[in-house]
């Protein structure tokens, strides 16, 4: 989702500037990378609660303390530049305002090119690898944390937790225990 994609920005963004040696970058998501939970597919009736100017991947000059700058375009810039280059007419024809209200589907398009293209900047000693699971445990052993998806173990130096938007619990139906209702 989102708030990974602005971490793998910021370590690719380092990277580049100030290498620090051989890095595998594991990113765990059931889903394809970048969008979370702006799914591209959903209805466009669907409107994201920021306005387009000050959504964006990537941090600028105006974030204190952001270290290097990685340009990219903003929310609003990208829709201007999809249609600039006729990327299939995502406003009709008209041009983004920076103020408006755009639908999550093309929130999440563009997040799904910020994604490709931040891996597309990132050095040759970074190596992005995308795991299409979810990490069912994880836990700390000595120096190391341990993963586990359904399928895998492994050990990593270093673990950032990016949940984003999670789904309810399923409720359990409940069960009688001697005459009474426990919920």
């Amino acid at each position: 989702g989102s708030r990974g994609l602005t971490l793998l920005e910021r370590i690719v963004a380092q990277e580049r500037q100030r290498p620090s040696g051989r890095i595998e970058i594991l990113l765990f998501d059931p889903n394809a990378p970048g969008p979370g939970c702006h799914d591209p597919a959903q209805s466009d009736l669907h409107l994201v609660n920021t306005v387009a100017g000050q959504l964006t991947v990537f941090a600028d000059a105006s974030v204190v303390d952001a270290g290097p700058v990685v340009e990219g375009p903003s929310f609003h810039q990208w829709l201007n530049q999809q249609n600039d280059i006729g990327a299939g007419n995502l406003l009709g024809g008209a041009r983004a305002s920076a103020d408006g209200y755009y639908p999550r589907s093309l929130f999440g398009r563009y997040l799904q090119w910020a994604f490709r293209y931040v891996c597309a900047l990132a050095p040759p000693h970074v190596q992005i690898v995308v795991k299409p699971a979810e990490v069912l445990r994880a836990h700390r052993d000595d120096d190391a944390w341990l993963l586990e998806t359904a399928t895998a173990k492994m050990r990593v130096d270093y673990l950032f937790l990016t949940t984003g938007h999670t789904k309810p619990a399923q409720r359990i139906a409940p069960r009688p225990v001697h005459g009474t209702l426990v919920v």
